[in-house]
């Protein structure tokens, strides 16, 4: 719901992914502290997995993360990149300047030469 109601800017993937496997990394080392400090799992599924099972439990679900953190990006694009270029390009032809790199050049885009 939050894609269709209001654009968001992304960071590059690199920086994106970086900062999900962070706090991903954050979250399983809190996970793990509190097994060691209490005996007890969070999750009770985790008593049935072995130690290679909740690595890959634990990848896995940083798999799936990753997957809908691009998900959301891509439809986030799909969503209002027209809407922004469109946006740029009529401040622009009423004099208000943007540095456009030339593959986002308005002029060059296929939504204004469609307007045009």
């Amino acid at each position: 719901a939050e894609v269709v109601l209001r654009p968001h800017s992304y960071p590059s993937k690199k920086t994106g992914l970086t900062l999900l496997a962070a706090a991903s990394i954050a979250y399983i080392s809190r996970i793990l502290w509190l097994y060691f400090e209490t005996g007890t799992w969070v999750y009770p599924v985790f008593a049935k997995l072995s130690l290679l099972g909740l690595a890959a439990f634990f990848s896995l679900s940083y798999v799936f993360i990753a997957s809908i953190y691009l998900l959301g990006e891509k439809l986030n694009h799909w969503k209002w990149v027209s809407v922004q270029i469109l946006q740029r390009w009529r401040l622009e032809s009423v004099g208000i300047c943007f540095q456009w790199p030339d593959w986002k050049s308005p002029a060059k885009h296929q939504l204004v030469k469609n307007i045009r």
